[in-house]
């Protein structure tokens, strides 16, 4: 299925990085929208992870679960950062090593 949405690129482009995440997101959810009514597909599960993505406040995090640290052997998890950092989290949620990348 191909949505096609139309938006001011060179608008998009002068605008700053907040806003350009908060732009993307408006448009995904445009593109959703019409979709969920094509599909019959429930709009709030859309809507909810819209609405967490604006209270992190457009932050691009990633975690993956199960990592383990080569040294010591301790599992934790792997947090990718906006800034390109990678983190690795204990199971307790403390970082144990952090590179940037």
């Amino acid at each position: 299925m191909s949505i096609p949405i139309s938006f001011d690129l060179e608008g998009f482009l002068k605008s700053g990085d907040t806003d350009k995440k908060k732009i993307t997101l408006h448009l995904l959810m445009q593109g959703i929208e019409k979709a969920a009514r094509v599909q019959e597909w429930e709009l709030s599960v859309f809507e909810k992870v819209a609405d967490e993505i604006r209270a992190a406040e457009y932050r691009n995090e990633w975690v993956w679960k199960k990592a383990k640290h080569r040294g010591t052997g301790e599992l934790g998890s792997l947090r990718w950062t906006e800034s390109y950092t990678v983190q690795l989290l204990n199971q307790k949620g403390q970082i144990v090593q952090e590179v940037e990348s």
